[in-house]
């Protein structure tokens, strides 16, 4: 109207605007059911392309400098492949408002809501900004926070700010794109990652529900008690959710699984109420924070794992940090010590009886199988553990030895009958695992337990996959044990073998006099072969005593073959049986027997000042050599090296401050070799470090002689 502030013609236009930029909006309007990635269309630099994506310890990071502002880096802008990666971090969903184009902008990690971008502002809060989209063309949208101007990416920095409201520099872009999550990403939208001791904290901004073989617990200070003996105190967990059940937002929770990772599904926009007990004193965080020592009535307890037990350890100065999405307990006095631990029940006594000296098939009964079959035999394959569901009578493979460590406490140790292996929580093991038997949960059946864990088979995947450990070694935690897990066990049948006729045997091949063995378990002597082992060393040579019966397991012995030269027709083999009275095996006291010995091949560590030892035949002359430290710790040749490689069944020699470059040895008072340090001479098997066969040796240094380095002056 004329004579007015504003012509129509400009009220219409600005009217236009209004209801073009509705219409956009309305044709990107997101919906509240769903979750978006938002995603820069930046014309140039660093930001075009690149997702919105929050920090989970926002002031950790560096702030970033925009112009002559800086700006605190709560949200960056990554890659498509990182935002996917964590994508909790990077996904939103937009609550509406009842307001056409306007709405409430909250992220799924943190589950808080967009505040501002500005300087010094809180960009994210529990109380939200309305964020108005509105609309630019193809399909791009703007997104005003506030009362305030649009989000911008800034290229030089990837960050996320608002233009107007602060300056800097004009490499910037203020449109978006909001893009639906693919349900693929949403099917893995939070991975939890459970330790060895199959207990992580958690606490999540979001619904989650829990997949197969997870459980989630809490803790109610009423379940603390004094343990018996009275020198501490201990908490029993209560479950609040199982497998396959939502644990919902902003509980804090105990979670127990088999070690690994799982794939927590999320539940968006849900209003599921909180799934901790009454009287919980669990307390927890989504972001990084701090916790001090607490007051005389509300005492700081924070979790951690000593010996595989899950404990609370209380916390003894202010500004402790805590990590994101994690737990504390807040007890009502400082009385229970400075440690709580977890309550684990005494085993029960096996209800099978356990021999030493007995070889054993252990088996594996899974209720729940996905297919067919419920039994898993134990078995050693070329020193790795496979588990297959058939066995021969005769299979060696599937045969392992018991050897006792505490009989009157039900510990034994088991070794395989092959002598290569023994078993341990993922597979072959060098040492082998000391276990506590314990009854099982069906008849017959036992529990195998080792620093607090049971060894369980999992047979979610079947085609011999290996076995997990958890924690809470209970006499009633085996088959669909505390976790209610589907497919996996912790009950074992142990089926003696009668008459296994278990052996090993050494050979000792053809112009030579001697081998070297070591065993996990205890043989006879046959005939035709000496055994000794080193009792001390004078200069050069090694002097031995002989064994007379037999040889104690796991030690590393000296074989000679009886007479007086060595066959020249054909390599000698001696059969060793497995020692039935396992109680009268003679013994050597630890240390008096200076020969060491591996059952795996094994990488046996030579730093400087230390030579390792070999027996090798170089020149028509049985001696113990020093070898070069030419392998890594995994058996691989290495630039670097400081490693000796052994092989499986086989004895060293390792020595501090050793000088001599091969050792002789005497037997029973009668020299066997003498110490001749690798003198120079005619030759007919010794090769340079290039692979060229020598008559003769004219200088001192590394030659390769039966196919091992050894050093010869």
């Amino acid at each position: 109207a004329a004579g007015s502030d504003a012509s129509a013609s400009t009220v219409c236009y600005n009217k236009y605007k209004e209801l073009r930029a509705a219409r956009e909006a309305a044709y990107n309007a997101p919906d509240a059911n769903k979750v978006y990635y938002i995603v820069s269309t930046s014309n140039d630099g660093y930001c075009n392309g690149k997702y919105v994506h929050t920090y989970s310890e926002p002031h950790l990071h560096q702030n970033a400098t925009w112009g002559d502002k800086t700006y605190d880096r709560q949200h960056l802008l990554y890659d498509e492949a990182e935002a996917i990666s964590n994508l909790s971090l990077a996904a939103f969903s937009f609550e509406e408002t009842g307001t056409l184009g306007e709405y409430k902008m909250k992220n799924l990690h943190t589950g808080l809501y967009v505040k501002s971008f500005a300087k010094d502002a809180t960009h994210m809060a529990a109380e939200a900004a309305v964020v108005k989209i509105a609309g630019v063309a193809n399909g791009q949208v703007t997104l005003n926070i506030g009362t305030e101007a649009p989000m911008h990416a800034q290229n030089d920095y990837g960050v996320i700010v608002q233009w107007n409201c602060d300056g800097g520099n004009a490499n910037t872009a203020s449109s978006w794109t909001i893009n639906e999550v693919p349900q693929e990403d949403l099917n893995k939208i939070y991975k939890l990652t459970v330790p060895e001791s199959g207990a992580a904290a958690l606490n999540l901004a979001f619904d989650v529900v829990l997949p197969k073989g997870v459980a989630a617990y809490d803790l109610v200070e009423s379940s603390i008690a004094q343990a018996e003996g009275g020198d501490r105190y201990e908490f029993n967990l209560t479950q609040v959710a199982a497998e396959g059940e939502v644990l919902a937002k902003n509980t804090p929770v105990i979670i127990r699984a088999v070690a690994g990772e799982y794939n927590l599904k999320v539940i968006f926009n849900s209003n599921n109420a909180k799934s901790g007990s009454d009287g919980s004193v669990l307390r927890g965080n989504i972001w990084q924070t701090t916790v001090g020592v607490g007051t005389d009535d509300a005492v700081n307890y924070l979790p951690a794992v000593v010996d595989n037990r899950f404990v609370f350890n209380k916390v003894n100065a202010n500004d402790t940090a805590v990590p994101a999405n994690t737990v504390w307990a807040v007890l009502s006095s400082a009385d229970k010590g400075e440690t709580i631990y977890e309550f684990v029940p005494e085993p029960e006594a096996p209800k099978v009886e356990i021999v030493a000296g007995k070889v054993y098939r252990i088996k594996n009964y899974t209720v729940n199988t996905p297919d067919q079959y419920k039994y898993h035999y134990l078995a050693n394959s070329n020193a790795s553990i496979v588990f297959p569901t058939e066995v021969e009578a005769d299979d060696k493979s599937a045969m392992w030895v018991c050897t006792s460590a505490d009989e009157e406490n039900h510990k034994y140790k088991f070794v395989s009958a092959l002598g290569t292996a023994s078993f341990g929580w993922q597979g072959a093991a060098e040492e082998a695992f000391e276990y506590t038997i314990a009854a099982g949960t069906i008849d017959r059946t036992v529990t195998l337990i080792n620093n607090n864990m049971s060894l369980a088979l999992t047979t979610e995947a079947w085609n011999n996959k290996g076995y997990a450990a958890f924690n809470k070694a209970t006499a009633g935690n085996g088959t669909n044990g505390m976790v209610q897990a589907e497919y996996w066990s912790t009950d074992w049948y142990l089926e003696v073998v009668e008459n296994p006729n278990v052996s090993f045997t050494a050979s000792i091949r053809k112009d030579n006099m001697w081998a070297t063995m070591y065993l996990p378990y205890a043989v006879t002597i046959p005939q035709g072969v000496e055994v000794y082992y080193a009792a001390g060393i004078e200069g050069n040579i090694i002097n031995l005593t002989s064994f007379g019966e037999t040889i104690p397991a796991r030690t590393a012995v000296l074989l000679r073959r009886a007479g007086e030269t060595p066959s020249t027709d054909a390599t000698a083999d001696f059969k060793f049986n497995i020692a039935e009275d396992v109680a009268a095996v003679e013994t050597v006291d630890e240390g008096d027997n200076l020969f060491d010995g591996t059952i795996m091949q094994t990488a046996i560590a030579a730093p400087e000042g230390t030579r390792v030892y070999l027996l090798t035949n170089y020149n028509a002359a049985e001696k113990f050599y020093w070898m070069a430290a030419e392998y890594d710790e995994n058996c691989n040749l290495s630039n670097v090296g400081g490693y000796v490689k052994n092989d499986a069944n086989k004895a060293y020699l390792k020595i501090e401050n050793a000088k001599s470059a091969s050792l002789g040895f005497r037997f029973d008072g009668a020299t066997g070799i003498e110490d001749v340090d690798g003198e120079s001479g005619e030759v007919e098997t010794v090769y340079d470090l290039q692979g060229r066969k020598l008559t003769e040796v004219t200088k001192p240094g590394f030659y390769i002689v039966d196919g091992k380095k050894v050093w010869i002056k």
